[in-house]
């Protein structure tokens, strides 16, 4: 087998590599980020990181949960993005030319707890009614002093530590099964019917839980698992009047239509 040029640690932080990495290195003081006016410099992105990290934490945070972010490029979305990886949260930058009714389904389809928001952007989530919000319970809010129901963005960090020691290992990397907890999420309104009726059919995918114990496990569970993929593709097939055959290209099996 070739060995990859570029091996990966079997624990691994992108802010560690992204971020910490420059300071480890001796390039505190090199210029990381240009914006606008400003200058900000790895050693400085460095103690932002950490201050929104421990930030987050403060809110409980914890690995693998997503944090929600409607930012515009400013030196604050990199502070948010890889504070959040730093404590093994899985931080989700949308667009921000999106719709209201674009944010209020994907707030919920995230379960964030907590968005942080650019100001100017701060209107578009406040065009959707607190009761279609089921998850979210903190705004934190760039550029703009506190206000009822939101914080601010430096207020919320400033006097948080600048030191952060990156989390390695994300909730699911222990052997066990998958619990997810159970969540009701509204159906968006604005979604055609047709679309409203996938959103709120039921989850198909058989067995998407387990945890096969030994390998004839697994290879009952792929078995299982390849025949209903095999059932819905004939379906398919049928209905586009497509045909499929099987055949081997150079010692590979190959599906040709």
């Amino acid at each position: 087998m070739t060995k990859s040029p570029f091996p990966l640690p079997e624990e691994f932080n992108a802010a560690s590599y992204f971020v910490d990495r420059h300071i480890a290195e001796e390039r505190g003081d090199k210029v990381a980020i240009e914006c606008e006016e400003r200058r900000v410099t790895y050693r400085q992105l460095f103690e932002s990181v950490n201050r929104v990290g421990n930030a987050l934490k403060s809110l409980d945070v914890r690995p693998e949960e997503r944090v929600f972010l409607l930012l515009l490029d400013t030196p604050e979305f990199a502070a948010s993005f890889f504070g959040a990886i730093k404590i093994g949260a899985v931080p989700v930058p949308v667009n921000t030319l999106l719709k209201p009714a674009d944010y209020e389904f994907l707030l919920n389809n995230s379960r964030a707890r907590v968005a942080i928001v650019t100001d100017s952007l701060l209107p578009l989530l406040q065009a959707i009614p607190v009761e279609k919000l089921a998850y979210v319970e903190k705004m934190i809010v760039v550029g703009r002093e506190e206000r009822p129901g939101t914080l601010s963005f430096d207020s919320w960090t400033r006097d948080r530590s600048a030191s952060l020691e990156a989390a390695q290992n994300a909730a699911n990397t222990t052997a066990g099964p998958r619990v997810v907890p159970g969540r009701s999420i509204p159906v968006p309104s604005t979604a055609s019917p047709q679309l409203q009726a996938t959103i709120a059919g039921p989850y198909r995918v058989p067995n998407w839980n387990a945890d096969p114990k030994s390998a004839a496990e697994w290879k009952e569970l792929i078995g299982r698992l390849a025949a209903a993929g095999a059932t819905a593709q004939k379906g398919v097939r049928e209905k586009l009047g497509v045909s499929m055959e099987t055949s081997t290209i150079g010692g590979v099996r190959v599906f040709v239509l």
